[in-house]
């Protein structure tokens, strides 16, 4: 008996471990932007927009064509890296998981330093592509 309450108190630790230390994946899947882009930008100029709120928060861009490209992130000498793709139109973007190193996912789970860098690039695009005035109209 008492054998059984050591495992289940050993499985209980290792839960709220993990909990700690992760969650459930952060979805971006057909994200408004807010309040913007007003009527009239461009998909060149959100595309600029979006690729440059990825780099301001680290992200390395690749793969890039009109409407998606793939953002890498790696730190700790490389040993954690995470990628993503990003797909964007007029209306809507969406950030997807890709690929990661040493982040435990686990096909549902992730460690939070990922939904953490997700969620940052989430709002600096909503920021940046909100902030858009179309072409010739005063900034």
């Amino acid at each position: 008996m008492t054998h059984g309450f050591q495992r289940f108190g050993i499985i209980l630790g290792l839960l709220v471990l993990v909990a700690a230390c992760g969650g459930e994946i952060h979805r971006v899947d057909s994200v408004g932007y807010g309040y913007g882009p007003q009527k009239g930008v461009t998909l060149a100029q959100m595309q600029a927009a979006i690729e440059s709120s990825a780099t301001g928060r680290g992200w390395q861009i690749s793969n890039v064509k009109p409407g998606s490209f793939v953002a890498k992130r790696a730190w700790g000498a490389g040993k954690h890296n995470v990628a993503v793709t990003v797909s964007y139109d007029p209306k809507t973007f969406s950030i997807r998981y890709k690929d990661s190193q040493a982040m435990g996912y686990d096909g549902r789970f992730i460690h939070h330093t990922y939904n953490d860098m997700v969620s940052e690039l989430e709002e600096s695009i909503q920021t940046s592509v909100s902030r858009l005035k179309a072409q010739g109209s005063a900034a």
